[in-house]
């Protein structure tokens, strides 16, 4: 269970916590509520792409969501491919998942269109991440969860 106080008037996280309690939902090859939502096309990030991600300051926290929300943005497509093709693969079971896949994206909207198109992908076929690609993706939730970390605190 991850819980975060948020200030709804500005969607900040003021504080967060996170404890383990027993699984009791049904195993299924994707969780019903992925992607009842309508998604808008992904952004193209094209095949060796930068990570788009530089702090207002080394050690700054002030802009540090908004830093998160647009890397989580920009690696969007990325994610959901890697979890549609994860989810597709012989033998996933999500009764091994530790958390549910996209739980760590900050933005409840950019979470909406994850999981929209998670569906998309998962039901219309998906090619697994190339290295370079998981090389960002990995990067990326490297990033993000630096800023929580040390911003969070």
């Amino acid at each position: 269970v991850n819980a975060r106080l948020i200030d709804a008037g500005t969607a900040r996280i003021l504080g967060a916590a996170a404890a383990e309690a027993p699984r009791d939902w049904k195993s299924a090859s994707v969780p019903a509520g992925w992607g009842r939502w309508s998604v808008p096309p992904p952004p193209d990030l094209g095949e060796g792409a930068p990570v788009p991600w530089a702090p207002a300051r080394e050690g700054g926290c002030e802009d540090w969501e908004e830093s998160v929300d647009r890397l989580q943005t920009r690696t969007l497509e990325l994610k959901a491919r890697y979890w549609a093709a994860r989810a597709a693969s012989p033998g996933f079971d999500t009764s091994r998942l530790r958390r549910n896949p996209g739980a760590e994206i900050r933005s409840m909207e950019l979470r909406y269109r994850f999981y929209g198109r998670l569906k998309e992908l998962y039901y219309g076929g998906v090619q697994p991440l190339s290295p370079s690609e998981m090389g960002q993706l990995k990067l990326s939730d490297e990033v993000v969860e630096g800023l929580q970390e040390r911003c969070l605190r």
